[in-house]
């Protein structure tokens, strides 16, 4: 049986970088809100956030669709909406590629 990899989380992130860096986790917590917070606030703005190393993140209009239910076959019109488009770097890329399969 295939095991299910864990999640990398918001805490995750925050409990290594409170071990790393010597922070309490109160204070590592207030800092990865800060960032995330300053990257929602930076898209809802319709600018682009680049981190160099792991990804661009930016936001994107899509169109109206017409969309299909494959159970009924009924059509429907989808509208438009914004949707966030993360495009990973090279780097990132390359070191995942390097991985055992």
């Amino acid at each position: 049986m295939r095991r299910k990899p864990k999640s990398f989380t918001k805490e995750s992130i925050s409990r290594r970088v409170a071990k790393e860096h010597d922070l309490s986790l109160d204070e590592a917590r207030a800092l990865m809100n800060t960032v995330v917070a300053s990257m929602v606030e930076t898209l809802s703005g319709g600018e682009t956030v680049k981190i160099s190393g792991l990804a661009t993140f930016s936001v994107v209009e899509r169109g109206p669709r017409r969309y299909r239910n494959p159970r009924t076959g009924e059509y429907f019109n989808a509208p438009a909406k914004s949707v966030v488009r993360v495009n990973t770097s090279k780097v990132l890329e390359d070191k995942v590629a390097e991985l055992p399969a």
